[in-house]
């Protein structure tokens, strides 16, 4: 979910300072397929799935059964203002320190991604056991008109090959 507004803190998200409302600018859960979402997959797993979820039915889920970066992308373009966050529910399963996953940012519509918003490597097995909310200052990048590209990266050496639910980086909300 990109966001604009004045937050008070992760503890009290939605509370707003008494004169800004916050403006939903884009929300993708998954809930709705492949709509507005660009699959960089390899294609021997589903991109959407829903055996794990932070809200809803249905989360992103992104692995490495080929040794080889996958990706989705939000082919909506969102153009930011000053105070403009991204949030999104962020669960790394099992992953080792070879596999990350990062949020990548473009500002030429997707043609490359230069600019890294955040990075996680894994920590092993099995991972976070429970979702967690990201929040993103996107503040550098105001009144510029940006995508944004979640990408599970496998470097070199080892790393969990399986595309199953407890394996990999599931993304939501």
């Amino acid at each position: 979910m990109i966001r604009s507004g004045h937050f008070l803190g992760a503890a009290a998200l939605w509370l707003l300072a008494e004169t800004v409302v916050a403006q939903t600018l884009w929300l993708e859960n998954a809930e709705n397929g492949p709509a507005y979402v660009s699959d960089g997959t390899s294609g021997n797993y589903d991109l959407i799935q829903s055996d794990v979820a932070a809200e809803g039915n249905f989360a992103f889920h992104l692995a490495n059964p080929g040794a080889s970066d996958d990706w989705f992308a939000l082919t909506q373009p969102v153009a930011l203002q000053s105070d403009t966050k991204l949030f999104f529910q962020s669960r790394l399963r099992a992953a080792t320190v070879n596999q990350f996953a990062r949020v990548q940012l473009s500002t030429d519509g997707g043609s490359t991604w230069p600019a890294e918003i955040y990075a996680q490597p894994g920590n092993g097995q099995p991972g976070e056991g429970n979702f967690a909310l990201r929040e993103i200052d996107l503040s550098s990048y105001a009144s510029q008109t940006v995508n944004f590209r979640f990408l599970y990266e496998f470097t070199s050496g080892s790393y969990f090959p399986q595309a199953t639910p407890q394996v990999g980086w599931f993304v939501d909300d």
